[in-house]
């Protein structure tokens, strides 16, 4: 037995020990023991090993009791005893391991079944070998050393191969332990079953750290962190944020998986998930896109209602006084802007929304002809007093609308058309039309000659002459009853599948496959909102008919404000120039692109899976947090990512024009090279190159538990040492 397992059994006498204790030193009278027990089983324990809350039975107590009672040495009594066995496999001995490595070092391509069944064989040859294994401890046994299952070598394979498949016999450099070495939750040191090779050829076992958390862990350091988070808050407001300038600030959702969460509701749905519970959350943050603040809202809370609470952390929590609000046009809308008036100190930077800039056109505040030599000008309007408007025109921006307009509209058309169609032809009319649809289906059998058909302008009936098809029945029967009867059965099957037929006639001379004004335009409506276009369609839906056209003067209407949009601004031209003030709104793109990532790239902040409100707070804040780190790293390894390195560019570029990537960055992208010559990653391949750089502690081959371990550390390749030290030139 080791110390460890020695320690461990003592913990177990002490503690049953401080468990019964006070009964042993005051025996309870007769008939009160059950009480006091029943006492002690309410109580909650500290684990001995594990250090958990926990309770125990009442039965589990009173066995601790007696035989603490009835023995010389209560505290030995109490401890746990160690199997005889224990540190052995009963299940496999160990002549049973060594066929079975050998049997693998000759034949690594057979299946697990196939060992099992031959380990099988020869335990009934040799009895000595002891009990067979059956097929799930075989399994186990040869996961357990890293016996997996290889391709067989084909016959015909030369010398280079067979050397390669030698050296790869030989050595294994890295194994799946070694992979997860660097977690930050492992507390304790555990042996690996699969060895490494140093760059020497010499083997190593590798010692991993694995943890002994939970779940409970886990939420707790979540609980920890959420109480903490106006704290951290400050902290970064303080580093990232400064009086007069720009705070960036956008609202998006994620979806919930579950129902009971406080904060879970239906609402926009950002994620494409129809249908699904969702919590709302706005990330602030300064003019680089660095993460400052997030606040978590219910799932139905629309966005300009969540813009004055971050006013309110700006000045209250933060301290900063005077500074510049940008927010998208569904944020900053007149009502929340006129609401900022009347605080000192705040400015803000916003956009109009579509019927606004189309009244502005219409008055003539904006004139099209204006953007025939230019992109972008400034105007003032009564509409907007103590503002600056900014009116700027995107001919890509208008080309892509185009086409996308043109799309929806002929997709619209294409299942409009099907609708018409379907009414068209529908509903059954005249007597000549109706004659035809039941004489075809009468003609298809022969009973159809027995039914007599009255036919008029809306409609049908009919009767069967029973009394001629029984005589003809029998005649052409010869007498032989069971003929009779076997005829009329065939004929009475044929006569209900006419009926059915003759019913589905009926039904489509009474309200035909589309009829009715209601039921039109519900299928209509779902058309034409299904791509959101139904303000360009003159529709006409009556009972029994359905056309449609294009509105073309209101296609060419929406056509006009292709490309147009107008950003809106209280600062004055002294504090931002026009140019300025265009590229200040489009820095919005950079909480964007934090959503982006805090959604997807790892970072996977959707499903939510929390039902408690402050574990959802704490679950978006910690995705916050791994995004701050993501940013630095991301703008330290520019150089080897395929991000632009020229950010100097875009503060002197054509603000309304779109981005355009430098000479550099593209030549990254065609070449997949630095300018060094080596490749270039993606964010998620640079981390998993470096994955490749482990910490291992080792013992030599062959060696006892109590010999000294040494540690090995993989030494980084020329690009992962760069890595690292641009990892070192981070400064926050």
């Amino acid at each position: 037995m080791n110390k460890k397992d020695d320690r461990g059994l003592k913990d177990w006498a002490y503690f049953r020990f401080s468990v019964i204790g006070g009964l042993l030193a005051r025996p309870p009278d007769k008939g009160q023991l059950k009480e006091q027990v029943e006492k002690l089983a309410a109580r909650r324990w500290r684990h001995p090993i594990t250090g958990k809350w926990t309770y125990f039975g009442v039965s589990t107590i009173e066995r601790w009791y007696y035989k603490a009672l009835n023995s010389d040495d209560p505290v030995g009594a109490l401890g746990r005893k160690l199997r005889s066995d224990a540190g052995t496999s009963t299940v496999m001995t160990g002549p049973l391991i060594d066929m079975l490595a050998e049997q693998y070092g000759l034949f690594p391509h057979f299946s697990y079944q196939l060992h099992a069944d031959n380990l099988e064989a020869l335990t009934k040859e040799r009895p000595q070998l002891g009990k067979a294994p059956s097929y799930a401890t075989v399994r186990r046994a040869m996961k357990a050393r890293g016996w997996y299952r290889r391709k067989a070598a084909h016959a015909n394979q030369t010398q280079g191969q067979r050397k390669a498949n030698q050296r790869l016999e030989q050595r294994e450099v890295r194994s799946f332990e070694v992979s997860h070495c660097h977690s930050l939750c492992h507390l304790d040191f555990h042996q690996a079953h699969r060895r490494i090779v140093d760059s020497a050829g010499r083997w190593h076992t590798p010692v991993v750290l694995v943890s002994d958390t939970d779940e409970d862990d886990l939420y707790d350091a979540m609980d920890w962190l959420l109480e903490r988070q106006s704290r951290i808050e400050n902290k970064l407001a303080g580093r990232h944020l400064e009086n007069n300038a720009l705070a960036l600030y956008d609202l998006t959702s994620s979806y919930f998986e579950g129902q009971k969460c406080p904060l879970a509701a239906l609402g926009h749905n950002r994620d494409g998930k129809k249908g699904k519970l969702q919590v709302n959350y706005g990330l602030l943050t300064n003019r680089k896109g660095i993460p400052v603040a997030v606040s978590v809202f219910d799932g139905n809370t629309g966005d300009p209602k969540t813009v004055m609470p971050q006013v309110d952390k700006m000045q209250d929590d933060f301290d900063i006084e005077e500074f510049v609000l940008v927010g998208d046009r569904g944020m900053l809308t007149q009502k929340q802007i006129d609401e900022l008036r009347d605080i000192s100190g705040i400015d803000w930077i916003g956009a109009l929304r579509p019927e606004a800039i189309k009244k502005l056109i219409g008055d003539g505040a904006i004139q099209m002809g204006l953007f025939d030599k230019r992109n972008i000008f400034e105007f003032m309007h009564s509409d907007f007093p103590g503002e600056r408007l900014v009116a700027c025109h995107n001919e890509e921006l208008a080309l892509r609308r185009k086409k996308k307009r043109q799309s929806l509209l002929g997709a619209t058309v294409e299942k409009l058309e099907k609708i018409k169609q379907r009414v068209k032809r529908g509903r059954l009319r005249g007597k000549i039309e109706i004659g035809a649809k039941t004489r075809g289906i009468l003609k298809k059998y022969k009973v159809g000659k027995y039914y007599e058909l009255v036919i008029s302008e809306d409609g049908f009936d009919y009767k069967i002459n029973d009394s001629a098809l029984e005589n003809e029945v029998a005649a052409k029967s010869n007498g032989d009853l069971e003929l009779i009867q076997k005829r009329l059965a065939r004929y009475k099957r044929h006569i209900e599948s006419i009926k059915k037929h003759l019913a589905k006639v009926r039904q489509m001379i009474k309200n035909g496959r589309l009829h009715g004004q209601d039921k039109i335009g519900i299928s209509v409506g779902k058309v034409v909102n299904k791509y959101k276009v139904a303000k360009h369609f003159k529709l006409d839906i009556k009972d029994n008919d359905f056309n449609f056209e294009i509105d073309e003067d209101n296609v060419k209407k929406e056509a006009a404000l292709d490309g147009i949009y107008v950003v809106r601004t209280s600062l004055p031209d002294s504090r931002m120039d026009t140019s300025e003030t265009v590229r200040s709104y489009k820095r919005l793109s950079n909480v964007e692109r934090a959503f982006r990532s805090i959604k997807t790239v790892g970072l996977m902040v959707r499903p939510i899976h929390h039902r408690l409100e402050d574990r959802v707070r704490a679950h978006i804040f910690l995705c916050m947090l791994a995004y701050y780190v993501q940013w630095y790293m991301k703008e330290a390894w520019r150089p080897l990512l395929y991000a632009d390195e020229d950010q100097e560019a875009k503060t002197t570029c054509d603000p309304v024009a779109p981005a355009v990537r430098s000479k550099s960055a593209m030549k990254k992208v065609t070449t997949k090279k630095t300018e060094e010559g080596s490749p270039v990653f993606s964010f998620r391949g640079l981390l998993s190159h470096l994955a490749a750089i482990v910490k291992a502690t080792c013992r030599a081959p062959n060696s006892k538990e109590n010999e000294p371990t040494f540690t090995m550390y993989t030494k980084p390749n020329l690009k992962q040492q760069k890595a690292l030290d641009l990892l070192q030139t981070i400064k926050v």
